[in-house]
């Protein structure tokens, strides 16, 4: 029985554990970044349909020790990489990483298990390439001194090749547009506040600049590597990871990550992923029982998320029926397994949400792609959208629901916008137009979320953009001003 590790954003593996159990599957235990697993292949396609906060599931394929080349590459070439990889494999990538490790160079280790695969499967030099963008790289020696290219054949025609990073640069570049953009915010807030405020409020406003200034300057050290990566796209990925010269050698069931659901083709400004907005709804007990309002829906991907839950549509679903999943090219997985899944996750789902779902947001844009969105997901019918301003959001349904919203911040914040007046208008909105509904707001900072004057108690804290943020909640109808 293999073991299964599904990949999340750290800070999300309590959530993701609740919902491996709640989904059938023998969880082991966490980490920060993700669950483990004991299941079968049957398992692994259940959990690539079903789960709504995972990035990933990896099937651990091999874990052994080496401490030199010889020893990595005998070990390597035992695995039966011919379980994983037929002829019809898409590109292979390969991802290393080693830390406190006698073998410290990750491409040089990447391209000892690219050729333990090709030994294995059969695949030379000559055989036509299965091709994939990957970067110029420097010439390095290898074991025996001669130049090898660090992309483990670049010169040649090979069919598998390590993964590149060109899309990390582009990332950090956008964290750190974001980080600015919080930075100069907060500043703009300290600074009216400084002239027009009292010295309490002034103080609040210089904490925020203080904290935005320090996150400028820090990378998130626990940030999950898919945040930046999503080799599995149109390929079949290997991840090879080193630590105190222990190897554990990993193979991507998914493909594309997860949050891919393949709805979300419009975009509002940094719009948020499927898998946190799904974290969200899930951290605030939300099952689709009771009335949803998002004030601030962008372009819709809570909205969206709760009517998938409401209506129990499997998020993997579609990706399913499309047979986007790398398994699907597994020579293991037994025929049919993927279709058996996507129809018993069908035959579970409710024909129409039970209660309203609503979104809301000024910018006229931004519903325009909640609409598309919305039609592409299949839930046009389950959530309405409306164009309206923050002050203006009202209670909808017969009873209490849940409050839910993603304020700006970031790269979503307009130039010259007051993000503390966001946080203290959700605050006023929530005590005098939704006194009895839970609120769940997503933070960058305490000194935004304190301008609600709301009880709110921390979910869970994680990443969002290369932000940290924190979820926080109200308890249940408890949205009155904080004492």
């Amino acid at each position: 029985m293999p073991e299964i590790y599904l990949v999340c954003t750290p800070g999300l593996e309590g959530l993701l554990s609740a919902e491996a159990r709640a989904l059938g599957l023998r969880v082991r235990g966490h980490e920060p970044g993700g669950v483990t697993v004991d299941g079968d292949l049957a398992d692994v396609v259940r959990a690539n349909i079903g789960l709504r906060t995972a990035n990933r599931v990896l099937v651990r394929v091999a874990s052994f020790r080496a401490t030199a080349f010889h020893e990595l590459e005998r070990s390597a070439r035992r695995i039966a990489w011919d379980r994983f990889i037929g002829s019809g494999a898409p590109v292979v990538r390969v991802r290393a990483t080693c830390r406190k490790s006698k073998l410290y160079h990750s491409d040089a280790v990447a391209e000892r298990v690219l050729g333990a695969i090709e030994r294995v499967t059969g695949t030379s030099d000559n055989t036509p390439p299965r091709t994939a963008a990957a970067p110029a790289r420097a010439k390095v020696p290898d074991a025996k001194g001669k130049k090898r290219d660090k992309r483990g054949g670049a010169e040649d025609s090979r069919s598998f090749i390590p993964a590149g990073t060109n899309s990390s640069a582009r990332t950090a570049a956008a964290r750190a547009a974001a980080r600015k953009s919080i930075a100069a915010a907060a500043e703009k807030a300290a600074a009216r506040v400084a002239s027009e405020a009292s010295d309490e409020s002034a103080r609040a406003a210089q904490t925020v600049l203080d904290a935005a200034t320090r996150t400028a300057g820090e990378r998130d050290s626990t940030s999950d590597s898919d945040d930046e990566h999503d080799e599995g796209a149109g390929a079949q990925l290997v991840l090879v990871r080193f630590f105190r010269d222990e190897c554990t050698i990993s193979i991507d069931s998914s493909g594309a990550l997860l949050h891919r659901r393949g709805y979300r083709q419009a975009t509002a400004k940094a719009p948020l992923r499927e898998t946190l907005a799904a974290a969200m709804l899930l951290a605030s007990e939300w099952t689709g029982d009771a009335p949803l309002v998002d004030p601030l829906c962008g372009a819709g991907t809570i909205p969206i998320e709760a009517a998938l839950i409401a209506r129990r549509i499997a998020p993997g679903r579609a990706r399913g029926e499309r047979g986007e999943f790398a398994i699907a090219h597994w020579p293991e997985l037994p025929h049919g397994e993927i279709e058996r899944q996507v129809e018993a996750a069908r035959r579970n789902e409710l024909a129409s949400a039970r209660v309203p779902i609503v979104g809301s947001d000024r910018d006229p844009g931004a519903i325009d792609a909640s609409v598309a969105n919305a039609e592409r997901a299949g839930v046009t019918a389950d959530v309405q959208f409306v164009r309206r301003a923050l002050s203006a959001a009202e209670p909808v349904g017969e009873a209490p629901g849940l409050l839910v919203a993603n304020p700006p911040y970031g790269v979503r914040l307009n130039e010259g916008a007051d993000v503390r007046n966001i946080y203290a208008q959700l605050g006023k909105v929530a005590h005098f137009s939704f006194p009895e509904w839970r609120v769940g707001v997503l933070s960058p900072d305490r000194a935004l979320d304190s301008q609600t004057r709301l009880p709110l108690r921390q979910a869970f804290e994680t990443s969002n953009g290369g932000i940290r943020v924190r979820y926080l909640v109200t308890p249940g109808g408890q949205s009155g001003t904080a004492k």
